[in-house]
């Protein structure tokens, strides 16, 4: 044990916690692991409920060190950088979690993928979400090595803007380790648990998905964090669908939202881009102030500003957006594609204000599917969402040149007169008022 002393440990989350009087029964049961302790393991889980050095437990007067390396070895505590895998591809700063939790500055914002599909319904592939919406990312201003480049500006075509100022820190801790066959009861706490370290080391949590079931583990860490929270929701499906039964706790993509508005802090859900057609039982149905939507046939037809009139300001709010929200002409490779959706440039203007009026404290982009194409519709749509999230609230000029100055021989210098500069078109947006 003298070699992991600083190694940073916590207690995998979603364990089965049995009282058996003199005895407490701890199990793991996607790694497949039980052992039986003393009752004092108790407090060695809720001591490691938070990633510590293994040190930290050690070096408490009253601390039973035995049960250390069974807990250890029954993968009841594990290394806090195990509870996730590196990638090649990484948005921004590749990060560890234990880097992270070293005293120091912290980046504004943390991206990690939830490479995940086992609670989906339609067709697979969500699993691929993360690596392929960062294979399609184009965000330069995020890496590292742009932090050095003091003069340069980033110039977005797209959106007729240029930043020359202080852009966000990103970090990308890469994506949530899962066990073959594990299903999303057992995988999704850890989701929950990342969201929660970084939200207590003040970041922006960012997931990249997965199914839209992972939302809904990411949602509940932020509503045991925010006093009050309100939701975007982007979807062509309202995923409020109740669990089979008595079964509460039973997460799908389908039923994401249904947990969330038992909590009395969610202030309110404003749902985007509806156009499904279906049946309910009357009695089933019941009118909650918090919940409402602009269907995808309204969201062609409203201003922005009616899009979203009434959301309250005061409140912090957390940004879920299903690609199926956008048309699958545009982004076919997801799980239930239906005609009818948002374009592309409807979901970036609309997801751009969203970023400009509210205060995201956390976001995600899920349900990007794999492709049997070299290019992904989907991705390449959530790679652009992505990009107008990381710059959310980054301040903007009105990009006016653009073309780069040339070296070479000066005026006159082989003989030949520089050629005159030509005028060209406005690059002034036309007045549609």
């Amino acid at each position: 044990m003298a070699d992991m002393v600083d190694t940073v440990f916590v207690t995998v989350p979603g364990l089965r916690i049995i009282d058996r009087g003199e005895t407490i029964s701890v199990a793991n049961l996607a790694a497949g692991t039980e052992k039986s302790f003393h009752r004092d393991i108790v407090e060695l889980l809720e001591f490691f409920a938070r990633p510590r050095p293994l040190h930290e437990w050690f070096g408490r007067a009253q601390a039973q060190a035995r049960d250390v390396p069974t807990a250890i070895r029954h993968a009841l505590l594990v290394a806090a950088d195990q509870l996730l895998t590196q990638t090649a591809a990484a948005i921004g700063g590749p990060l560890t979690l234990s880097k992270l939790l070293e005293p120091g500055s912290k980046p504004d914002i943390v991206l990690f993928g939830a490479p995940t599909d086992v609670a989906s319904s339609g067709r697979g592939g969500a699993r691929a979400g993360p690596s392929e919406i960062r294979r399609h990312a184009q965000v330069p201003f995020a890496a590292p090595s742009a932090a050095a480049g003091k003069d340069r500006v980033c110039l977005d075509f797209e959106m007729r803007r240029s930043y020359a100022a202080s852009l966000p820190s990103v970090g990308d801790l890469g994506d949530v380790a899962g066990l073959v066959g594990e299903g999303i009861a057992s995988y999704g706490p850890r989701l929950s648990l990342l969201s929660e370290i970084l939200l207590s080391q003040g970041c922006v949590p960012a997931m990249l998905g997965g199914d839209h079931s992972c939302t809904a583990f990411a949602i509940e860490a932020h509503l045991r964090h925010w006093p009050a929270l309100g939701i975007l929701h982007f979807d062509a499906h309202h995923d409020l669908w109740p669990p089979a039964g008595a079964q509460f706790h039973y997460v799908t993509h389908a039923n994401v939202f249904h947990r969330a508005l038992a909590r009395p802090n969610l202030r309110v859900l404003r749902q985007f881009g509806l156009r499904t057609f279906e049946t309910a039982a009357a009695a089933s149905l019941h009118h909650d102030p918090r919940v409402d939507y602009v269907s995808a046939r309204e969201l062609r037809q409203l201003s922005t500003d009616a899009v979203f009139a009434g959301l309250p300001r005061d409140i912090p709010y957390y940004l879920s957006f299903d690609i199926d929200c956008i048309d699958p002409i545009h982004a076919p490779e997801t799980g239930t594609p239906l005609p009818g959706g948002i374009s592309y440039h409807q979901a970036l203007d609309l997801v751009d204000a969203a970023a400009q009026r509210f205060r995201l404290v956390g976001w995600d982009i899920v349900e990007v599917g794999q492709s049997e194409r070299a290019t992904n519709g989907a991705a390449l749509c959530a790679a652009g969402l992505l990009r107008r999230l990381l710059l959310a609230g980054v301040p903007f000029d009105p990009l006016a040149s653009y073309t780069r100055r040339t070296t070479g021989p000066a005026e006159g210098a082989t003989g030949r007169t520089a050629p005159t500069a030509t005028s060209v078109p406005s690059l002034e947006p036309a007045d549609h008022a």
